[in-house]
């Protein structure tokens, strides 16, 4: 009897844990639905899903409203998903968001989802949180990097954690597979890699502070980050390093909760996932 006593005590608790975690993401999950769904019906104001749909992949430059800003192989990555209707554009892309939201934040998302940046982000159908979930799960999958490289580029710094660190296995795949994708566009339309950088020469990214102080700042993140094994510091890095700050620029520090928040029922867990180099 003295050892089912203990049985019972020690298994109780952990059947709660187990039962509140499946409840609380349950919820994540439905409200990321239902805002989904929302957005959906009612469209919202989706003006950065605008400026991806509306590109010209043959001439993506240079143009003033919706204006692209990113690679000639982001832009014909679009040429396949122009085939869709723009609502269902829009759809996907937000849904993208609230995956890469539910994914940082688990059970927390409620606490967030409604935040101003962040609502503002998933309503513009922008790819920030898409970006903030690279600096988390880069180190898995360095390929990923790719997408941050050849879209906002500046917010790329955090590839230096594999230099600092000396993952030279890992850099070398992030850069691989950047350098694939630009050699088949670069195939497909050469010229456009000249105008791209000259297009960007022209471009003010003069809110907040200057560029150029930003991304040394976010670099020196990423170097003490390295050398101290706190891979949360990457959030913050590609957060001050990107192009332009703005009203939804502080959504991407809901990354920071991928690393905070409690594994419910199972405190072993909790505690794995604050120590350092465990992303």
């Amino acid at each position: 009897m003295l050892g089912r006593g203990r049985a019972e005590r020690w298994w109780a608790p952990r059947a709660v844990g187990r039962a509140t975690s499946i409840a609380l993401y349950g919820l994540a999950g439905g409200m990321a639905v239902a805002v989904w769904a929302t957005l959906s019906r009612f469209a919202g104001t989706p003006v950065d899903a605008r400026c991806f749909y509306d590109v010209d992949p043959a001439a993506p430059y240079w143009k003033r409203d919706y204006a692209f800003f990113y690679s000639p192989a982001a832009a014909q990555a679009m040429i396949p998903l122009q085939a869709f209707t723009f609502e269902a554009f829009t759809a996907v892309l937000r849904a993208a968001e609230l995956a890469a939201l539910i994914a940082l934040t688990g059970p927390l998302l409620p606490l967030v989802v409604f935040w101003s940046p962040v609502a503002s982000e998933i309503n513009a159908a922008n790819i920030n949180l898409l970006i903030v979930a690279v600096a988390v799960w880069g180190f898995r999958w360095p390929a990923l990097w790719s997408f941050v490289l050849l879209t906002k580029v500046t917010p790329g710094v955090g590839i230096l954690w594999f230099a600092i660190r000396r993952e030279w296995h890992e850099l070398a795949v992030a850069l691989a597979a950047t350098l694939v994708i630009v050699a088949l566009s670069l195939a497909c339309a050469p010229v456009l890699w000249f105008e791209w950088p000259a297009y960007l020469a022209t471009v003010d990214p003069s809110e907040g502070a200057p560029l150029w102080g930003r991304v040394l700042a976010a670099a020196a993140i990423v170097v003490w980050g390295a050398r101290t094994g706190r891979p949360w510091t990457l959030v913050v890095a590609v957060t001050i390093a990107l192009p332009r700050l703005y009203l939804q620029t502080p959504a991407m520090l809901v990354g920071l909760l991928y690393y905070v928040r409690p594994k419910l029922g199972d405190i072993r867990a909790w505690g794995q996932s604050l120590l350092p180099g465990t992303a």
